[in-house]
This record gives structure tokens, C-alpha cells and sequence, in this order.
């Protein structure tokens, strides 16, 4: 059962958590940042018994899985930093902080560009993205058994390979990895590499003419009129390319800098389209 959260911008809410515990631990700099923050996931409630970091670790995971959704939107570098975790006693009116739990997210995501830029949502879209996981959490595989908790690892979506085998995994799932990877590099050709695998999960079901057989399932799924698919059944190819030579050690054109940016950028748009058409599928694909 995981706590309730809220996401929030509204300052009064930091105002009822004492500081003292945050400027010990974490400084006065990041301690000015966080109670200063815009926008910020708020949880809290009564304890009826003694508090379990477990918990901590709960909400770091579910909130690090909401703030991955919003990609199904459009493309982002939002990262989840820490999650503060701070027991407060309160009494005539005043609050005591008796405990502080920190939880350091290890991942740092990046955008289709190699790059890091402030993104805007409304909460629409974030319902929304909320909308499309649910449709694509139809696929997910169920544990045989329940997994252990493992506070150390924040993984996505449930998507940890220290827990279940990666052959367990189902197609879906073994191309959501591929594309938590290919977020967090800002390489451009290992992230074109990454997304490149992403396809190979979805439609590759041979070992012959693999490149030609990707591309043209590709466009079949994705693509809108003739014309469409005839695009991105070279696209594809192209991007595929990049990928042999990176992956087989091979020098990229000096000025190739602006064509992997495009094809990184696109292939991130055109990863998404084919991840929101599964999601409107039914369970039988």
C-alpha cells in the first residue's frame, strides 16, 4: 500500500515541516532549495506506529514511475533528486522534527538531445500520462512470487532485473527497459543504439534480415498513409546504420553531430507513438 501524495505547488505545505533537521543533514544551500521548491510531491499522515523506512522507499518508487509516465506526453529530463522523509511530533501548535530519512535517486534522465531543459505540464497531462500507463500496465507480467523490498533500488516500473530474471520479462517489458537506458545517456549514438533494441523487442521474431524486417514492421504499425511508411521504413534503416557502426567501433562523420541529434530526436517521437498505439490495443497482441 503506498502513502498518499499530492503533487503540489503550493509553499504553505513546506511551511509545516521544521527545517533544523534539513540544514544539519544536507546543508544550508540545499536546504534553501528544497523549502523554496515550485513544484514538489507532498505526502503526509498520522502514524499509529513506529515509522518503517520501507514506506520511504515505497513513494521514492511510485513517484519515480509518475514522473516516468510523462514522457507517453512528450519528451523530458525531469529527474527525481530525493525524497525527504521527515517525522515530525506536534504539540500545542508547534512541530518538532524527531527524524529525517533520505532517499537519493541514482538515476539522472536526459532528453532526446543529450540535454537538460525545464518542461512544462498541466495537470491534464499528467492524468493523462497516468491514463496511458494504466493501458500499458495491462502487459506487465505478474510476479510468480511476491518480490522482495529492496529500499536500495529505485527501479521502473517494477522493470528491476535483480529481482526476476530478464527472460521472465514479456516483450513490452524488456522494450520499457531498453528505454529507461536509452533516457539516461546522453550519448547520442549509444541512446540511437538503445532505441534501436527497443524495436528489436517489439517485432523481431527471426534472426535473417533483421534491419529490413524492423523497419518495415515499423512503418506498418506506426505509419499513416503510404507515403508515411515509405519514411519511416528508411528512417528506421538509417538509424540502424548509426547503430552498426557505434556498435562495432567504427568512427561517426565529424559533422554528423546535427544528423544524430535529428535521428535521436525523432526516433524519441516516433518511440512514443508506437508506445501509446500498443497501450490502445488489446491484451491479445
Amino acid at each position: 500500500k503506498l502513502p498518499k501524495y499530492e503533487i503540489t505547488n503550493d509553499p504553505t505545505k513546506l511551511k509545516m515541516i521544521p527545517p533544523a533537521p534539513f540544514l544539519q543533514a544536507i546543508g544550508q544551500i540545499d536546504t534553501e532549495r528544497l523549502f523554496s521548491s515550485k513544484t514538489y510531491f507532498f505526502s503526509d499522515e498520522e502514524l499509529n506506529g513506529e515509522y518503517s523506512r520501507v514506506e520511504t522507499s515505497m513513494l521514492a518508487q511510485h513517484m519515480y514511475g509518475v514522473i516516468a509516465d510523462l514522457w507517453l506526453i512528450r519528451d523530458n529530463s525531469i529527474n527525481q533528486r530525493n525524497l525527504y522523509s521527515s517525522v515530525v511530533e506536534f504539540s500545542e501548535g508547534r512541530g518538532r522534527s524527531v527524524s529525517l530519512d533520505i532517499r537519493t535517486a541514482t538515476e539522472t534522465v536526459f532528453n532526446a538531445s543529450g540535454e537538460q531543459h525545464e518542461t512544462t505540464y498541466t495537470v491534464d497531462e499528467i492524468i493523462k500520462a497516468s491514463e496511458y500507463e494504466k493501458r500499458l500496465a495491462r502487459f506487465r507480467t505478474p510476479f510468480l512470487t511476491p518480490p522482495p523490498v529492496i529500499p536500495e533500488v529505485v527501479p521502473f516500473k517494477g522493470l528491476s532485473l535483480g529481482i526476476r530474471g530478464y527472460n521472465t520479462y514479456n516483450r513490452i517489458e524488456r522494450a520499457q527497459y531498453f528505454l529507461m537506458n536509452a533516457r539516461q545517456t546522453f550519448l547520442l549514438p549509444m541512446k540511437i543504439s538503445l532505441y534501436c533494441c527497443i524495436y528489436e523487442c517489439l517485432f523481431s521474431t527471426e534472426t535473417s534480415e533483421i534491419t529490413h524486417k524492423i523497419a518495415e514492421r515499423t512503418a506498418l504499425f506506426v505509419g499513416q498513409g503510404y507515403e508515411d511508411k515509405k519514411e519511416i521504413f528508411s528512417f528506421i534503416k538509417k538509424a540502424y546504420g548509426i547503430r552498426s557502426k557505434f556498435f562495432h567501433g567504427d568512427k561517426l562523420p565529424k559533422d554528423d553531430d546535427r544528423n544524430l541529434k535529428e535521428t535521436a530526436v525523432k526516433l524519441d517521437s516516433l518511440t512514443r507513438k508506437e508506445f501509446v498505439s500498443i497501450g490502445s490495443l488489446g491484451t491479445n497482441i
